[in-house]
């Protein structure tokens, strides 16, 4: 498998796990067109800084929406739950790889500009990818 579609699969099945899915947070990738996912989900996409064909680091970047004029409480605890997942863990992967998070910030947030009903709090986790096939 290609290195940067190995480490995008690797990321995302983490959401794709049973103990995510128990969260109950819908969560679609970046450039998804959204349809009916109601009033909160996720988009998750991520950026590669330094890559090489062994080991990679970047940032997966996550926003998070919920209902417009709620207060910024769900954004929190939905951060909240991501940094649970990610932040100071080591993750081994089905591809025998590791992504290790480092660190993690949320952004004030924003009304959505497509969808005004929405709020968009955007979080983001610096990782390491790394192991040897």
């Amino acid at each position: 498998m290609a290195k940067y579609k190995e480490i995008e699969t690797d990321i995302y099945s983490i959401f794709d796990t049973s103990q995510w899915k128990a969260e109950n947070i819908k969560t679609i990738p970046i450039n998804f067109v959204p349809t009916n996912l109601g009033n909160e989900y996720i988009r998750v996409g991520i950026v590669l800084s330094d890559s090489t064909f062994f080991s990679g680091r970047g940032i997966i970047i996550i926003d998070i929406f919920v209902p417009t004029g709620t207060g910024s409480k769900r954004a929190i605890e939905i951060a909240d739950k991501l940094d649970s997942y990610f932040l100071s863990k080591t993750l081994s992967t089905s591809t025998g790889k590791v992504i290790q998070g480092f660190t993690s910030n949320l952004n004030g947030g924003n009304p959505d500009r497509d969808n005004v009903s929405l709020f968009k709090t955007t979080y983001n986790l610096n990782f390491n990818y790394y192991g040897v096939k």
